[in-house]
């Protein structure tokens, strides 16, 4: 898994240049809406996705699944990349905002509804993106991110939300989310496992 890690390190860097851009205006713009906090972490996802498209195109994906390579160790170092590359900006931007003066201030409830929302929205594309690949799932992704953009307005884009509905969600999107990935994982792999390339 270490090794499909860095080689998808590697390619970022080299390939997602202006996605890396995007997501640091996208950041920059979270410091102070809760809409794009939650934006800028949905978003991080798509530099996963990104790499993942460059090797479908470029054979690499095929040569992976070709190598001494588990399969399984393949899926699950996608699942750990979309959701470590986003769990570090939530900590960063919860961090940032409670040390910088004159940013909005996250409570630690919203930064529970951002991790369940991310977990949320992983478990319900990388089935797709996993049977269908990248390219033909981006509908899917589209749609989904739209729905967990409206969970930011929930949130509140202004102010935060009433501490009952970040309460409520704190409590309901966690754990869609963990019942959502330990479905999705297994599924994931089925469909991974199934894929001629």
């Amino acid at each position: 898994m270490r090794k499909v890690i860095a080689a998808d390190i590697a390619v970022s860097l080299s390939e997602n240049r202006f996605t890396m851009g995007l997501l640091a205006i996208y950041l920059a713009m979270g410091m102070f809406t809760a809409f794009f906090r939650i934006f800028s972490v949905l978003f991080a996802v798509t530099l996963v996705m990104n790499v993942m498209a460059y090797n479908e195109r470029s054979g690499f994906e095929r040569f992976m699944a070709a190598m001494p390579v588990k399969r399984s160790a393949i899926v699950t170092a996608r699942y750990v990349e979309m959701v470590g590359l986003s769990a570090m900006l939530i900590i960063a931007q919860y961090l940032l905002s409670n040390i910088l003066p004159g940013i909005a201030r996250q409570s630690a409830g919203e930064i529970v509804v951002l991790l369940g929302t991310l977990l949320v929205y992983v478990s319900v594309i990388m089935p797709f993106i996993t049977k269908l690949g990248v390219e033909r799932s981006r509908v899917v992704y589209i749609v989904v991110l739209a729905a967990c953009a409206a969970v930011a307005a929930v949130v509140g884009v202004e102010g935060g939300a009433p501490e009952s509905t970040v309460g409520f969600l704190g409590i309901i999107l966690p754990a869609a989310g963990l019942v959502g990935c330990a479905v999705s994982v297994p599924l994931s792999l089925s469909f991974y496992n199934k894929r001629e390339f």
